[in-house]
């Protein structure tokens, strides 16, 4: 076996025109046998043909790589490369940063960024505990819930905040934007009802807003709306939010013609529905790993316990819970909540591994696959936090570990997500220790987001912190 280090090189690739792969025929007949499963399909490829596969479908080429050092070629191939979305998610979201090409990202990015730096995370990380305690609050001692609803009602509560501003504490209402979010998800998702739904609005004026997904996405535009307008009325446009950076932005650059509240609705739109299921999926799973894992879960509560004192956390923590961030990191290995990604070439002057791919390709790199390469992570099905210890990463390519993706389409909610992830585990890991009910299958479903297919139902216990002289100094400090 090879050491997963920068030096690993890619599989020998055949000097042709195009790299090897199946017939069209023979891929779907993949597909077929591997049970329509897209994870599965890319993983007998890439062990079938090599790091870098073709495939001619119709008219359309499609490559997938794998090796860090293509992967690496992809995504920082910057706007030579275009983002590639369902049309059905293009119909759902707009044009916002997900979605849109070219200098109208660029510009968007560069406005939105000064919200996730450093300085501005420390009253978010108060934000996301105090939501963490509100859901804490109706959590009883043998309950038995499910944790993937449980961490969706969490980061829905957040990112509500986080775009906003606004605590909700009706629960009706809360329940409601959560079944119009849900049903706005599923209908931004690649597959035929999604589809007929997008013809119909399109070519059905008559029939627009009244669809299922219609109802839903008219029903969160007005709440975005509403909001908009509230504030302008008001002249608040000071808001520590992502709807209040966006109408200060918008005020502050007239030049942006562009920009108008449309724009922001979709920016908003887009951040409120890709920011919620991922961390949501990927906080879920971590609890999942660690019922799975006594010897990791006891160390994480070891953490805590000596950081903390019984306290909750704060910003300032961040640094002393390495553990925590580690039992993280391994979990979106794992578990990518974003599992693949789509790219198609802006011209035809691209070139990646060696190979010119041609316009209109489409370029197909999936983080939970390479993330499940043993070359690059040994014995890959193994929970081990240990991966993440600065001198480890530091042995890697970082482009063999890529849940938020890289360069200029990276993530751009990424410190929040992280921040959001470590301090929610450790709110809930310094009260609670949480068991998987017995018998309870855990299945994941590739969605948006990698989900667990049958939820993660688990046993609430309640904990109290080991406090040993030198913890309460340290939590008191």
């Amino acid at each position: 076996m090879q050491t997963p280090t920068q030096s690993v090189t890619p599989h020998p690739v055949r000097p042709a025109e195009f790299p090897p792969g199946p017939s069209a025929l023979r891929y779907v007949s993949i597909y077929c046998q591997e049970g329509f499963n897209f994870l599965r399909l890319a993983k007998r490829l890439f062990q079938t043909y090599g790091d870098i596969v073709h495939v001619k479908v119709g008219h359309r080429h499609h490559y997938y790589f794998n090796h860090p050092a293509h992967i690496e070629q992809v995504l920082l191939a910057g706007y030579a490369l275009r983002t590639s979305r369902p049309p059905t998610m293009r119909h759902a979201l707009g044009q916002g940063i997900i979605t849109s090409q070219g200098e109208l990202h660029r510009t968007m990015r560069g406005l939105i960024q000064p919200f996730f730096l450093k300085p501005a995370m420390v009253d978010k990380a108060l934000m996301i505990v105090e939501e963490n305690e509100r859901l804490l609050s109706s959590w009883r001692e043998g309950e038995a819930r499910d944790l993937a609803e449980e961490m969706t009602h969490l980061t829905l509560a957040i990112i509500l905040r986080t775009l906003l501003g606004t605590v909700y504490n009706d629960a009706e209402m809360l329940k409601t934007i959560r079944r119009e979010t849900h049903t706005l998800h599923q209908f931004s998702h690649q597959n035929p009802a999604s589809h007929i739904n997008m013809m119909v609005e399109n070519q059905c004026p008559f029939a627009r807003g009244r669809t299922r997904a219609g109802k839903a996405k008219r029903f969160l535009d007005d709440l975005v709306y509403r909001e908009i307008n509230r504030r302008r009325a008001a002249h608040e446009l000071d808001g520590d939010d992502i709807l209040g950076t966006l109408l200060r932005a918008q005020a502050a650059h007239p030049e942006l013609r562009h920009f108008t509240d449309r724009h922001i609705r979709d920016e908003v739109m887009t951040m409120f529905l890709a920011g919620h299921e991922t961390s949501a999926s990927a906080i879920a799973w971590t609890w999942y790993l660690l019922s799975q894992h006594p010897e990791a879960e006891g160390r994480f509560h070891e953490e805590l316990d000596r950081v903390l004192g019984g306290r909750l956390p704060r910003h300032e923590d961040l640094p002393n819970l390495p553990y925590t961030r580690m039992v993280f990191m391994e979990s979106m290995r794992i578990y990518p909540p974003v599992w693949t990604l789509g790219r198609r070439p802006a011209g035809d002057d691209l070139e990646v591994g060696g190979y010119r791919i041609p316009n209109k390709s489409m370029i197909l790199i999936s983080p939970y696959v390479t993330q499940h390469d043993e070359r690059f992570f040994p014995d890959p099905e193994r929970f081990d936090p240990t991966r993440f210890t600065p001198e480890a990463e530091a042995k890697r390519s970082r482009f063999a570990y890529f849940p938020f993706a890289q360069g200029n389409r990276k993530c751009i909610g990424e410190p929040l997500a992280l921040m959001e992830g470590i301090l929610s585990l450790a709110t809930i890991g310094s009260r609670w220790r949480l068991t998987l009910v017995p018998g309870h299958p855990v299945e994941m479903m590739p969605f948006i987001a990698l989900k667990p297919k049958h939820g993660i139902k688990m046993l609430l216990e309640r904990r109290e912190p080991v406090l040993t002289e030198d913890a309460v100094m340290q939590a008191t400090r």
